[in-house]
Formats: C-alpha cells, sequence, structure tokens
C-alpha cells in the first residue's frame, strides 16, 4: 500500500499492511531546526516513516466581501487592519512577535452594538465561489503524498469559535450577549448561514474532505 491507501484504509476501518503513523506538526513545526524546516515537512515525514496526513489542507472554495474595502497600515510591530463599508468601519491591530516568527491580534474588530451590525452587513454582502487553485498547488507539492483532509470553510473555525477568537474576543462577547442578545444571535445565524453555502461548495473540491 501506498500512504493514501494506507490512511483511506484505516480510516474507514479496513485491514492495512501496516499500522498508518502520521504525527500532526502543527503547533510544534515551528521548534524544529532550521535545517530540518528548510527541507519541508514531506522530506521530514519520509525520514520518520511516516504517511503524511494534511490536515487543514487548503479549502477549495475563495471568498469575496463586495462594498468592503480593506486597508491595512504597519506602525513598527503593529499591524492595523480597517474593513470600510458603507454602513460603518472595523478595525483590528496585530501585533508582531519576533519570536514566533507570527502575529498575534491585539485589538479585536467587534467591540459595540454598532460594531456587530457592520460585521453583520459584511456577512449579508460576502460572496463564495469554487477556487480549486490552492488544491491544485497543495497537490502538486506536499499533497501528492499521503492524504489530504481539506477545510470545508475559509473561516477555519466555528462561527461561534471565530466570534470568541477572531471578532469579539471571550470578555466583549459575554457582556454582549447580556447586552443586546438578539444582535449577536442574528449575526451568529447570518456567520452559519454563510459556512453552510462554503461547505456545499467546499465538497466539489476534488480530494478527500473529512
Amino acid at each position: 500500500m501506498d500512504a493514501n491507501e494506507r490512511l483511506r484504509a484505516a480510516l474507514n476501518g479496513e485491514p492495512t499492511d501496516h499500522l498508518p503513523f502520521s504525527p500532526f506538526l502543527a503547533y510544534v513545526w515551528e521548534s524544529y531546526p532550521p535545517w530540518v524546516q528548510e527541507r519541508g515537512q514531506l522530506a521530514f515525514l519520509r525520514a520518520v516513516g511516516a504517511d503524511p496526513l494534511w490536515r487543514g489542507a487548503p479549502c477549495g472554495v475563495s471568498l469575496a466581501y463586495n462594498g468592503v474595502e480593506v486597508r491595512t497600515r504597519e506602525d513598527g510591530p503593529r499591524l492595523w487592519t480597517e474593513f470600510s463599508t458603507p454602513v460603518g468601519t472595523l478595525r483590528q491591530c496585530h501585533l508582531l512577535s519576533a519570536t514566533g516568527n507570527t502575529r498575534f491580534l491585539i485589538e479585536h474588530p467587534l467591540k459595540t452594538r454598532a460594531d456587530l451590525l457592520v460585521q453583520l452587513w459584511i456577512e449579508e454582502h460576502t460572496v463564495y465561489c469554487v477556487d480549486l487553485a490552492p488544491v491544485h498547488a497543495h497537490l502538486a507539492t506536499e499533497g501528492r503524498e499521503g492524504l489530504s483532509l481539506g477545510m470545508l470553510i475559509q473561516r477555519f473555525k466555528s462561527a461561534y469559535q471565530t466570534l470568541i477568537e477572531h471578532l469579539m474576543g471571550t470578555q466583549e462577547l459575554v457582556y454582549a450577549l447580556q447586552d443586546y442578545p438578539d444582535v449577536v444571535n442574528t449575526l451568529w445565524a447570518a456567520m452559519v448561514a454563510n459556512d453552510l453555502k462554503a461547505a456545499e461548495l467546499s465538497v466539489q473540491a476534488p480530494y478527500a474532505t473529512i
């Protein structure tokens, strides 16, 4: 069996030639020595005798925000992003971590009831379409071996997780659910509806999704 056949059989509860071994490298890959990272994850998985299982492979759906102007501005280690719409503007800020070579969200875009209504307008004017370019690029490189489990939606998180992690933060969401639950629930429902649209389109991507 090759890695793809072995993983598919194992996931379906069918016999395999040997037990698959597929380590998840997210969150730890950046801590590996530079010379290991330079060779890439596929080379590393081959070296340790693993069957590549690409969790969170590219989504086969892209999105566009109609009527939204996005502007970014760097201020030292801070990256500010503004989303301007006909009904208002949202602003968020990410802070660069030099040690982690990544950015952390330090200011969420939704802070007031009015901000939630702006985000609702954005959700209502978001358009989704099948876009297989990222899928083909993945399958032509690391994804050529093993099994790829593609993301179903562009958010990568559930609608509620997105509200907590990327849009509001836990504290502001808790307060908002007490102060104006109707607005929060309306926004959440619109986000879920969009996620279902994206998921329906994603199943058309030509690789396995679980």
